[in-house]
């Protein structure tokens, strides 16, 4: 039962309860290899059995400083290990922990100063079984370790205090004495001492020798140990001799007015950073910051001392920080200065960003925004095909388009997607329960399809639901055949319960009509739940003529009303066979405008989706418009539109109806590209497409057509194919010049 509360215990353990940021610890090196994204990476260890590895219990002498962790907590103070074998533990009084800012936990790390044994021997002696320490921080930070009996190379732990002798001046760091017989090193970085007049803020000095001369006295602090080679690392800076955090500028904060205080060839140069004046992103006093040669310029730099004197003062931008050096990581880049975010905190959701992948896993791909800043594009959101979690273009190396879904700022945390249709999305983002307006549209991402309805994920953390009743399902449909996982889709609010976090949304063709009360228009007689028809048109009925009712302007979709009263809609991809002119028309027709002549293309429940494409249109009069395999005769050259792409598949090409047919990539274009063609920059979604029929498999439901738009195949069964796309290009530029100028009349009436 004890090894079960024991078990219990250790796993309410949490990394904040041990840890707090800025605290200095010890580790010890487990080894070296290299990361998924290119770096070197470091295996560490905490474990203090990995720390004093080799240590003896002798060393735990009264007035050492030594690494401890609370091993159990008792109701008078703490019971301490202090990670040597067969060594005595220890007991910190609740009176001698000092002032921490928190709590000491089960597994705490912390420093400690021997202060004696339990009465039964003295400290260091076989006879302690416990010894009593402080916790102290003043006390353990101006403990200094003098030499003793069995001071070794082994015994020397970092974080000791030592007093040291300046052996030499190097030009790049001190040689020091210490301790009689050890020698060490102080890097550049760590030549810090106020008392003779380096930077006020404890920073880097430039020159080591404007600082130290040969024969100085001085306190250090162990940085590292190297038993096996003897090296002895040392600091002196301020921030760790006195074990306190440096304060720095956060990442992402600019500077127009950096200093150079030392160069470094092929290495680097320093930077004095200027103090804040109202900002509270920078210190109030001065701070040093390092740019690494890789960061001093978006071209290559072979000799910095060429470009950069003692005293120039420059842009720079931070990009991280070097918590132990005390010096921020700089970058002197015009691209990260002009960088629109540097740091997660400057991510919000629906922005576009360009980021690099660096790694692709299982449970997404890792890219990489800026300089410190990574996200995770989930596998739903790394290709625009429902279902699919992998996409060719999303590999190592690829520099790619995404926008941000949400951003965890507790966690440090962001996801992005690569699906183009949100990335390219203009409606409004969605992504707080404050912004869950009724009748606010956005596009979303079906995360679940179910029997009663389809849950949807906007921007954010935000999630809705749309019911059955709301998503615009044929009589004979179901949900699970309209929608899929990973689907995009557009997604109207119809109400939002902030007490419940609850969102309720319509995903029906053209929003929820009747105040989103079933989604569905409904005669005067018709009983709850069931669905009219409005008799829409068979698709490839040619309409000479249409009303328009309203044109959607953040779609562009043009509602109409065709003979009879009945309803359609004419999607912006479908108001020409040219982009351009598309896009002139359907901002030029108001409501009252004669439209057409138009084709229906699909007959739903409650409207006709129609197409103004004259290539469609005139195909249609001539019965060459196929909404059914037994119309295909594999040869001939049939009109369509694009209704997806993928560098994987190819181009779906959509006719009447559902019928839909396949070209793949190697059926594209009639000479092959070098690196191969991108289908999806080539053939956006409804552009007008002529495709020629090369094989039907009616075996499979539903059949397969292999389809070929390689203009070579096109032109060599039918010549004058591409007629009609010529002669529309003309007509939709004289159908917006006829609507201009009847908008100019009215106005002038």
């Amino acid at each position: 039962e004890e090894e079960e509360e024991e078990e219990g215990a250790e796993q309410t353990l949490t990394l904040q309860s041990m840890f707090e940021v800025g605290q200095v610890v010890r580790c010890a090196v487990r080894g070296l290899s290299k990361g998924k994204s290119g770096g070197k990476r470091i295996d560490l260890s905490l474990r203090l059995t990995a720390v004093c590895a080799g240590l003896a219990p002798d060393v735990l002498v009264e007035g050492a400083m030594v690494p401890a962790y609370v091993q159990s907590v008792e109701d008078h103070g703490f019971i301490l290990s202090f990670g040597i074998p067969g060594g005595p533990k220890g007991f910190l009084p609740r009176k001698s922990v000092g002032g921490g800012t928190r709590p000491l936990e089960r597994g705490a790390a912390v420093d400690v100063i021997i202060v004696g044994g339990d009465g039964k021997g003295k400290a260091g002696s076989k006879g302690a079984a416990i010894l009593t320490v402080t916790a102290d921080p003043k006390r353990v930070a101006a403990a200094v370790t003098h030499e003793a009996d069995g001071t070794a190379m082994a015994t020397l732990l970092p974080g000791m205090m030592v007093n040291a002798r300046v052996r030499q001046v190097l030009d790049d760091g001190l040689s020091v004495n210490f301790m009689t017989y050890f020698t060490g090193t102080v890097d550049a970085f760590h030549v810090g001492d106020a008392a003779k007049g380096t930077s006020s803020s404890g920073g880097a000095v430039a020159d080591p020798k404007e600082a130290h001369k040969e024969g100085d006295r001085l306190r250090a602090r162990v940085l590292f140990v190297d038993a096996a080679a003897k090296r002895v690392g040392l600091t002196l800076r301020p921030h760790l001799i006195a074990l306190k955090p440096q304060p720095l500028p956060k990442a992402g904060v600019a500077f127009t007015a950096a200093i150079v205080r030392r160069v470094d060839p092929s290495i680097g140069v320093l930077l004095e950073l200027p103090p804040a004046s109202a900002s509270s992103d920078t210190p109030v006093a001065p701070s040093m910051g390092y740019a690494h040669i890789s960061d001093v310029a978006d071209e290559h730099v072979d000799k910095l001392e060429k470009r950069f004197k003692v005293g120039k003062v420059v842009r720079a931008r931070v990009t991280g920080h070097r918590a132990l050096d005390g010096v921020a990581t700089l970058s002197l880049k015009p691209s990260v200065l002009d960088q629109p975010f540097l740091s997660l905190e400057e991510l919000v959701p629906g922005m576009c960003v360009t980021g690099e992948v660096v790694a692709v896993e299982p449970y997404g791909a890792v890219v990489k925004l800026a300089p410190g800043v990574k996200a995770l594009c989930p596998p739903n959101h790394v290709s625009d095909i429902p279902g699919r979690v992998t996409a060719t273009k999303v590999k190592e190396g690829s520099k790619l388009k995404f926008r941000v879904l949400s951003v965890d700022h507790a966690k440090g945390r962001a996801t992005v997607t690569h699906k183009r249709m949100i990335i390219n999305s203009e409606l409004a983002v969605i992504a707080t329960l404050a912004d869950c307006v009724q009748g606010a549209t956005t596009h979303g991402v079906v995360t679940g399809v179910e029997a009663y309805g389809v849950f949807v994920q906007l921007f954010g953390t935000l999630r809705g639901l749309a019911g059955l009743q709301d998503l615009g399902l044929a009589a004979d449909q179901t949900a699970q055949e309209a929608f899929a996982v990973g689907q995009v889709v557009r997604a109207t609010v119809l109400r939002a319960d902030k007490g419940e976090s609850k969102v309720r949304l319509s995903l029906a063709p053209g929003g929820p009509s009747n105040g989103g009360k079933g989604g569905v228009d409904r005669g005067e007689g018709a009983e709850d739940g069931e669905r009219e028809d409005v008799g829409a048109p068979e698709p490839g009925t040619v309409i000479e003529e249409a009303k328009v009712k309203r044109v959607d302007e953040t779609t562009g979709n043009v509602q109409v009303i065709l003979p009879g009263g009945i309803p359609g809609v004419v999607p912006a991809a479908q108001m020409s066979d040219h982009a351009f002119t598309g896009a002139a028309l359907a901002a030029a027709f108001k409501p009252g405008d004669s439209i057409g002549p138009l084709v229906a293309l699909e007959a739903k429940p409650r409207r006709s989706i129609l197409s103004r494409k004259t290539a469609l249109v005139d195909a249609a009069r001539e019965g060459k418009l196929p909404g059914d395999v037994t119309q295909v005769v594999v040869g001939a050259t049939y009109p369509g539109y694009v209704a997806s792409a993928t560098q994987n598949a190819g181009v779906f090409v959509r006719f009447l109806g559902r019928l839909t047919g396949l070209a793949p990539p190697s059926q594209l274009t009639d000479v092959a590209v070098a690196g191969g063609v991108d289908p999806e920059d080539l053939f956006p979604l409804g552009q007008t497409v002529l495709a020629r029929v090369v094989a039907v498999d009616a075996t499979v439901q539903p059949p397969r057509l292999s389809l070929s738009l390689a203009p070579r195949a096109v032109g060599a069964s039918s010549p004058s194919a591409d007629a009609p796309l010529i002669r529309s290009l003309f007509t939709d530029v004289d159908a917006v010049d006829a609507l201009a100028e009847e908008a100019a009349a009215a106005a002038a009436a």
